[in-house]
């Protein structure tokens, strides 16, 4: 019965491969949204969560251009932490699952270790990743262990997800990116990251990283300081970069310091406060 399951997800997988495609190249020629088109490919694949992210030299977190799925619209980024290097791992138009990232050996184990247990705060199982273009790539995340036969399937679609990316119309990532912040900004204006109240669900860790952060250390010295490996404070930041909405370690530091002087936060004085940690 199982396996009568599994042969039937993936015949459904199979039969929606040629309409998402479809969306797919209209969308990206201007006929529709791309949020759209990434809620469809989450449809047919079964996945709980998909986005494209854009690599940029410099960054830890990936930049956002279209997510969907995700309650918050804005799904964790995990290319970083189940390969050393996605530009050099992974070929335009390919695609990589968690299962053959760590059967390929393409991550060292101490990160493996720090992903899986991010993995199993999120409830995700599998992932699998298709590199768009030189910097764009496109994630899943699955709730359950991807089936082989519609990693294959997905592995088919890769090349053509790329080579219709790569020749969409002019502006489409811009656009979707603006959207995407767009209804970022629909909230209140963001609280103090490191306010008494905990408005973004830090937990004790992250907020320890985000004092660092604030009194100018990198990553090297907070990973000494708290004495863990680096690989671990990537993943704080990560998560930070996600509740927060904040996209990179010198963004953090700014809108950290500037909250310092434009008010005082709670607990700068040294004294031990109350805190609300998760």
């Amino acid at each position: 019965m199982i396996e009568d399951a599994q042969e039937r997800s993936s015949k459904s997988v199979d039969i929606g491969c040629l309409d998402i495609l479809a969306e797919w190249v209209e969308t990206l020629h201007g006929q529709g949204e791309l949020n759209g088109a990434l809620q469809r490919l989450i449809k047919v694949t079964h996945a709980h969560a998909a986005f494209i992210a854009r690599h940029q030299e410099g960054r830890i977190s990936l930049k956002m251009i279209a997510a969907a799925g995700h309650p918050q619209g804005r799904p964790p980024c995990f290319l970083n932490e189940m390969l050393e290097n996605p530009k050099d791992d992974l070929r335009i138009g390919a695609t990589l699952s968690l299962k053959e990232a760590q059967r390929n050996r393409n991550t060292r184990p101490a990160k493996l270790q720090v992903l899986h247990a991010d993995l199993a705060a999120y409830a995700i199982r599998d992932l699998l990743a298709v590199r768009l273009a030189e910097n764009d790539f496109l994630e899943l995340h699955f709730e359950h262990t991807l089936p082989e036969a519609d990693r294959s399937l997905l592995a088919i679609m890769g090349p053509t997800l790329a080579k219709t990316w790569q020749s969409r119309l002019p502006g489409t990532a811009e656009r979707a990116r603006s959207r995407f912040r767009t209804r970022r900004g629909t909230r209140q204006p963001d609280p103090q990251v490191l306010h008494l109240s905990n408005p973004f669900g830090l937990t004790r860790s992250e907020f320890r990283v985000c004092m660092l952060v604030r009194e100018g250390l990198l990553i090297d010295k907070i990973a000494n300081k708290l004495n863990v490996l680096e690989p671990t404070i990537r993943a704080h930041l990560r998560s930070i970069y996600m509740k927060t909405g904040i996209s990179c370690h010198v963004e953090l530091l700014h809108r950290l310091t500037h909250e310092l002087s434009s008010a005082a936060p709670a607990g700068a004085t040294g004294a031990t406060p109350r805190l609300h940690l998760n």
